[in-house]
């Protein structure tokens, strides 16, 4: 593993890439290298203002090819750096990824990248989890939130205390289970709800 930081400056680029390259030569095992690499893979990893010019995402993206690397992953949103956000002027790129060579991922084929949350930084922080957890199948349904819930007594502290139970550290594991838990409950409350919906959509049908 090693941890890396792209020089922030455009006319620094081709240095940046040949360094990366230079890298890769230095390892015949297997390998994964993470970090803030100032540079994009392709244009959609660029949201806001102006576009990066393509001869940047050209440079670095060979630079990888050539390195023998591929992007790990990515879990949730891709954006790891951000600027004016909330503002008509925000910008949001990925500029933190991690990316491996083949050796590597024949040891860890289920490897993702975590975004982390970081309030006090315009960087989100990246796990790399070699060994992530099966999410819930939840019988095969997509796991849809309702905001009607919020409304039902309890429903504040089940979120709460499921959040609490689960050990796990991770991110998307912790939804996962607090998710299952919210579809558990969903079934033994939330009946006056379904009450009325299916009185409002009678009272729509009257009115035709």
């Amino acid at each position: 593993m090693t941890g890396y930081y792209g020089y922030p400056n455009g006319g620094r680029r081709t240095t940046a890439w040949n360094f990366l390259q230079q890298l890769s030569n230095q390892f015949s095992g297997p390998w994964c290298i993470f970090g803030d690499f100032n540079d994009i893979l392709d244009a959609s990893e660029k949201r806001g203002r102006n576009t990066i010019p393509q001869w940047l995402i050209n440079g670095f993206r060979q630079a990888v090819i050539d390195s023998g690397l591929a992007d790990v992953p990515v879990e949730g949103y891709s954006y790891t750096w951000f600027k004016s956000l909330g503002t008509p002027r925000v910008v949001e790129e990925r500029l933190v990824r991690a990316l491996a060579n083949n050796l590597w991922f024949n040891i860890f084929p289920d490897a993702i990248v975590e975004i982390l949350v970081a309030p006090t930084s315009d960087h989100y922080p990246i796990l790399v989890n070699v060994a992530p957890t099966p999410r819930p199948q939840f019988n095969k349904r997509h796991f849809c939130y309702e905001n009607a819930w919020q409304l039902e007594p309890g429903f504040k502290k089940l979120v709460t205390n499921s959040w609490q139970e689960h050990p796990t550290t991770t991110l998307i594991p912790k939804l996962s289970s607090c998710a299952e838990d919210m579809l558990v409950w969903k079934k033994s409350h939330c009946h006056k709800l379904k009450k009325d919906i299916e009185d409002c959509v009678g009272n729509c049908k009257s009115c035709d």
